[in-house]
């Protein structure tokens, strides 16, 4: 169960016994079982990555047991320091929340919120003010860390910053992102909390704040999101085209960049992944794992599975019960994706249903062989540097 082991000396005890099974028994079994190509989930890989696909997926499945493990920041207790630049994004004004999203909030008991959001420069500009203005056709990039809803931060140092860094590495004229510390979801053993849509909230009101508070126009604004993140700016980017004209709502952003896009909570693709063999190749859970189901569980609350057929929240699904998707007029589009990643066949038709709708506007970067949000991890090379040089040059239009 996730979060179970929530006090010393049993956090204590739990990580020394995992530390020494994982030194002793797991690790001498993963070099012997990784050591030949053709016994490692996909021939590509290099030795370092079948063995640390094995380490970050025991990580996934066990360390997740203890509360607090690995935890850097949240909205509630942002990081601050000399290096750190913390804005803050006021609340969602209630003249620009729909009916719709009023009623989620009714139903799930969520409020609107203030909430902080970390500047990350790019090389060479450091000297920038956390919220200055920008200079004249400045773009920024608008990110949302992933996690499942319910872990990792927008922290610099944490594997969002890793995918940022490598972005402005390759889009020399993104100078500064955005990464927006939206608020977690939680079940229990943990209180119920921040169920959708406080995340879709969260990033309204960050993008309210890049309009109105900083002054970036929307079309230089690059929305963008790994993993969960991405499905929340694929949301936010549907709120802002669903009731474009809504009365001090800012325009649709011009561009939009998904980097392996959680986009179908239906689990309607778990049967065509596991026949692929795609859990063998990723390090995520298996469908029905604990650390699964409590990201479902938190992230949807009272909605439960009847919330996940929302077009906002599974726009890949092949759920006959799940709402109709249009993507008519949404933003130009960058999705990448890994071949060896569980989430491969709903990105697909996630891209797919796009160019149904925007044409052209939607690229697709498959990653041969990659893991779910491989951009995250440096030692996945070439396919990662490969891919970041591709978003380079599709920034580089705009």
């Amino acid at each position: 169960m996730v979060n179970e082991i929530r006090s010393q000396p049993a956090k204590g005890a739990f990580l020394l016994y995992q530390g020494l099974v994982t030194t002793f028994v797991r690790l001498p079994w993963w070099i012997l079982s990784s050591a030949a190509p053709a016994a490692r989930p996909r021939r590509s890989w290099t030795f370092k990555q079948a063995l640390l696909r094995k380490g970050i997926h025991l990580a996934q499945d066990e360390f997740v047991r203890v509360k607090g493990f690995n935890f850097i920041s949240d909205a509630e207790h942002p990081i601050t320091g000399p290096d750190v630049k913390l804005s803050w994004a006021d609340p969602v004004p209630e003249a620009l929340l729909t009916p719709q999203i009023q009623e989620w909030m009714r139903i799930t008991k969520v409020s609107t919120a203030r909430i902080p959001g970390y500047w990350i420069d790019g090389a060479g500009h450091g000297s920038t003010p956390a919220g200055a203005p920008p200079s004249k056709g400045e773009r920024v990039l608008y990110h949302f860390h992933g996690g499942g809803y319910v872990r990792m931060s927008a922290a610099p140092h944490d594997l969002a910053g890793k995918i940022i860094d490598g972005i402005m590495e390759h889009a020399p004229s993104i100078i500064r992102t955005f990464n927006l510390e939206y608020r977690l979801a939680s079940a229990p053993p943990d209180e119920s909390a921040n169920a959708f849509p406080a995340a879709l909230l969260d990033a309204i009101a960050g993008y309210v704040y890049l309009v109105r508070d900083v002054g970036f126009a929307p079309e230089d604004i690059i929305l963008s999101g790994d993993s969960a993140g991405g499905n929340l700016a694929l949301a936010l980017a549907r709120y802002l085209v669903e009731n474009a004209g809504l009365d001090g709502l800012p325009a649709v952003p011009r561009s939009l960049l998904l980097l392996s896009p959680w986009v179908d909570l239906t689990g309607s693709h778990d049967k065509q992944a596991i026949a692929d063999g795609l859990f063998e190749s990723d390090y995520l859970s298996l469908p029905g794992t604990a650390v699964r189901q409590y990201s479902l569980d938190a992230f949807l609350g009272p909605l439960g599975h009847d919330g996940s057929l929302s077009r906002y929240i599974s726009p890949a699904s092949v759920d006959g019960r799940a709402e109709p998707v249009s993507f008519r007029g949404f933003p130009r589009t960058f999705v990448s994706g890994g071949s060896g990643e569980s989430f491969a066949p709903s990105i697909r038709l996630l891209v797919k249903r796009m160019r149904e709708d925007i044409g052209d506007e939607c690229t697709y970067v498959e990653a041969p062989d990659a893991v779910h949000d491989f951009l995250a991890f440096p030692f996945w090379e070439p396919e990662r540097t490969n891919t970041l040089k591709a978003i380079g040059s599709w920034i580089a239009e705009l």
